[in-house]
């Protein structure tokens, strides 16, 4: 009898009280925390985005300790503007195994930045003959201008 039962616990998938919380603020492209609750018992996990739109999760963060880790600064991959995204705390060696799911949530477009260039050119005039160098631009401007 009580080899049957031992053989039924150890059918039994372990139970974790890992937690994710649902990301708010989630910019494409930047950085925000993500955090969780968790115990000691908990192991340690890779952290990926999921949406209907993706053919795989993306992975976050490789070999994330929960009791150590949160909050866990992300930096989010660059991915289209919608709702539907969720996070997964799945096992490291198979990632079918998950821990824990957050909540649905939002990821906001990527900010436009755009490309501005400045030219600056510095040059130095030095003169052995006791001529300050701005007196000799100062003739070498005029000569150009009038002559």
């Amino acid at each position: 009898m009580f080899a049957k039962v031992f053989v039924l616990l150890a059918a039994l998938p372990a139970v974790f009280s890992l937690t994710l919380d649902t990301p708010t603020n989630v910019t494409s492209g930047l950085v925000s925390n993500v955090t969780w609750t968790a115990t000691d018992s908990d192991p340690t996990f890779t952290l990926e985005l999921n949406h209907p739109s993706f053919g795989n999760s993306l992975a976050l963060a490789n070999n994330v300790n929960p009791t150590s880790g949160s909050p866990l600064n992300i930096e989010w991959p660059i991915v289209p503007a919608d709702s539907g995204y969720t996070l997964s705390a799945v096992n490291i060696t198979d990632i079918n195994t998950v821990f824990s799911t957050s909540g649905s949530f939002s990821i906001a477009q990527a900010p436009t930045t755009g490309v501005s260039a400045s030219v600056s050119t510095t040059f130095t005039v030095s003169s052995s003959s006791g001529v300050s160098a701005s007196h000799r631009l100062f003739w070498l401007y005029y000569w150009h201008q009038f002559c």
